[in-house]
C-alpha cells in the first residue's frame, strides 16, 4: 500500500478515536507508512512531531473557542496551516492518498490542484456541515442565511473530488448520493475494538447508588445537549432513587455544565472526571449502569451516531438515548430509547429495579457490539475499500 496521509482538524491525534483505528489499521496493512497532519493541544504539551509506534504525527498550532468569532479564528488558522504543509508533507514523504476527515469540509478544496500529482483522495464524512452549522447558528440570521450556501458548495465540491468518499453510517450514505449518486461509498462506522467476547468477562462492580456515565467531548452547542443530563438528573431526584452521573471528557462546553450545576445546586449528583485515555475510561466504565446519549431530537440527531454508542456497548453498558433514527438503527433497538428525558429516567428506573431484565440487556448489549458494531468489522470494509481504490 502507497504512503497515506491523514488529516484532522477538529479533534487531536491520537484522542480522536475514529482517525486513530482508521490509520493503525491502514498502517498495519501498509509496506509503506502512514502520517498524521492534525491539531497540537497545548494543553496536553503535545509535540509538533512524534513517531506514535509506526505512525508519524505532524501537528499544527491551534486555536479553539467555543464562540462564533473563535471558530472562524480557528479555522482560518487551520486553513494557512493546511495550504501550507499538505504539500510539502506530501512531496516531501511520497504521499499518493489524501485522508481527509471533515468537518471542516474546505481541506479538499484548498489542495484539489494535487490531482494533477496522480494523488487520490479519501474523504471520510465525519459530519454533515450543515447540520452542525444549523445547530450553532440561528437559521434566521443573516450570517447563516450567507454562509449555509458557502458550506454546502464545499461539502459538494469535497464529495465530487473524493476517489472514495467513507460514511459513518447509512443515513450518511443516503444523503451522499443525493448530492452524487455515482459517489464511490463505503460505511465503515466509528468504533471500538472488541474489549470482551462475553458479559461474564465483565466484573461489574455491584452498588445501591445508580451509576449513569456521560463519555465523550462536552460541546458547547445545542444539538449536543449535555445539559439534558441536569434536566435527567432532575427527574431521577425527584423519584428519590439514589443515583451519581459520572462525566467524562472535556471540551468547550464544560466549564458551562460544571456552572450550571452548581447553578442548579446539582453537585451532590455529578461527578467530573475530566479527561481520560480510553483504557482508563474502559476500566471504570463496566462499572456503571447505563450510559447516556444527550442528543437532542434534531437533524443532527437523527443522521448521525454518537460515538459514545460504541464505547458504552463494548463495555456491556445499555445505551440511553431519545428516539432518534441513527441511536435506534446503531444500537439495534437494545437499549433504553425514549421520547423526552423524563420519560427516559421512568423507563431506567424500571429496568434497574428488574435485575432478571437488567441483566439480560447487558448481555443483548455487548452481543450486538460484538455481532454487528467492533472495529475489526469495521476494519476489514475499510481495507477493502483501500484495495478497491489502489487497485
Amino acid at each position: 500500500m502507497p504512503n497515506v496521509l491523514f488529516v484532522v482538524e477538529n479533534n487531536y491525534f491520537p484522542r480522536d478515536a475514529r482517525v486513530y483505528n482508521e490509520c493503525l489499521t491502514v498502517s498495519e496493512q501498509s509496506a509503506n507508512q502512514c502520517y498524521v497532519l492534525a491539531p497540537r493541544s497545548s494543553q496536553q504539551r503535545e509535540k509538533f512531531h512524534e513517531k506514535i509506534g509506526d505512525i508519524t504525527c505532524i501537528r499544527y498550532p491551534s486555536f479553539e473557542s467555543s464562540s462564533t468569532g473563535g471558530l472562524f479564528i480557528e479555522y482560518a488558522v487551520a486553513a494557512i496551516s493546511f495550504f501550507c504543509l499538505i504539500p510539502l508533507i506530501t512531496f516531501h514523504y511520497r504521499i499518493k492518498i489524501i485522508h481527509v476527515a471533515n468537518q471542516p469540509d474546505f481541506i479538499l478544496p484548498l489542495v484539489s490542484w494535487l490531482k494533477l500529482f496522480r494523488i487520490k483522495f479519501v474523504f471520510d464524512h465525519h459530519d454533515i456541515a450543515i447540520t452542525t452549522f444549523s445547530s450553532k447558528v440561528d437559521s434566521d440570521k443573516l450570517f447563516f442565511k450567507v454562509l449555509s450556501p458557502i458550506l454546502k458548495a464545499f461539502e459538494q465540491f469535497s464529495l465530487n473530488l473524493a476517489d472514495t468518499v467513507i460514511a459513518t453510517n447509512y443515513s450518511f450514505k443516503e444523503y451522499d448520493m443525493t448530492i452524487n449518486n455515482r459517489l464511490n461509498i463505503i460505511v465503515v462506522r466509528n468504533s471500538n475494538k472488541k474489549q470482551y467476547q462475553t458479559i461474564d468477562q465483565i466484573h461489574k462492580q455491584s452498588s445501591d447508588v445508580l451509576q449513569l456515565v456521560y463519555f465523550g467531548i462536552i460541546g458547547s452547542d445545542a444539538a449536543s445537549g449535555v445539559t439534558n443530563l441536569i434536566t435527567l438528573s432532575k427527574h431521577l431526584r425527584d423519584s428519590t432513587i439514589p443515583f451519581k452521573i459520572h462525566v467524562i471528557g472535556d471540551g468547550p462546553g464544560l466549564k458551562a455544565l460544571v456552572r450550571q450545576v452548581e447553578t442548579e445546586k446539582m453537585q451532590r449528583f455529578f461527578e467530573f472526571h475530566g479527561f481520560l485515555t480510553i483504557e482508563e475510561t474502559f476500566k471504570k466504565m463496566i462499572h456503571y449502569d447505563f450510559g447516556i446519549v444527550t442528543l437532542n431530537d434534531s437533524d443532527k440527531g437523527h443522521l448521525h451516531t454518537a460515538m459514545k454508542i460504541m464505547d458504552y456497548m463494548c463495555c456491556g453498558v445499555p445505551v440511553c438515548s431519545l428516539k432518534l433514527k441513527e441511536q435506534m438503527f446503531s444500537t439495534g433497538g437494545i437499549g433504553i430509547h425514549a421520547k423526552n428525558f423524563e420519560d427516559m429516567a421512568k423507563k431506567i428506573i424500571l429496568t434497574f429495579a428488574d435485575g432478571k431484565r437488567y441483566e439480560m440487556l447487558r448481555e443483548e448489549t455487548l452481543k450486538h457490539f460484538n455481532d454487528n458494531l467492533c472495529w475489526e468489522k469495521q476494519a476489514q470494509i475499510l481495507i477493502d475499500g483501500y484495495s478497491r481504490l489502489i487497485n
